[in-house]
């Protein structure tokens, strides 16, 4: 097997680890967002509660960009710890978790319900369209 193929196979291995990891934890309702940095996923813990994953394509191999990343990760796990959810501000999104995988991170986030910006302020556009859809 040469390098390239061998690389291609870890890689997806990997990815498929880390998917495994995130179906166990969570259950995907649908597509609720496509943007410039990746897709965001309505999702259910096992709770039963609402959650959004944000799953963006990575490459985590690229030192600059994971040491960013990770960077932001921590400026918001700093944020979070210490917060008492019954006071905090609830126009503010919190993470709750992330996996990193070779060529993708994932950001589990609260899910806000509501109107996306686009239904309200494009109505006749196609990304309505695409968007205001039931999940």
């Amino acid at each position: 097997m040469d390098e390239a193929t061998q690389r291609n196979a870890t890689y997806l291995k990997d990815t498929q680890n880390t998917l495994s990891l995130i179906d166990r934890n969570y259950t995907t309702i649908g597509c609720i967002g496509i943007g410039g940095f990746g897709s965001v996923f309505l999702a259910t813990k096992k709770s039963g509660r609402k959650v959004a994953l944000k799953v963006m394509p990575m490459d985590t191999s690229d030192d600059d960009d994971y040491e960013q990343f990770c960077r932001e990760i921590e400026s918001v796990h700093n944020l979070n710890e210490g917060v008492d959810n019954s006071n905090r501000d609830m126009h503010i999104i919190f993470f709750e978790d992330w996996f990193i995988s070779r060529n993708f991170v994932c950001i589990v986030m609260q899910y806000a319900d509501g109107k996306l910006f686009v239904l309200i302020f494009f109505p006749f556009s196609l990304l309505y369209t695409i968007c205001s859809h039931d999940i």
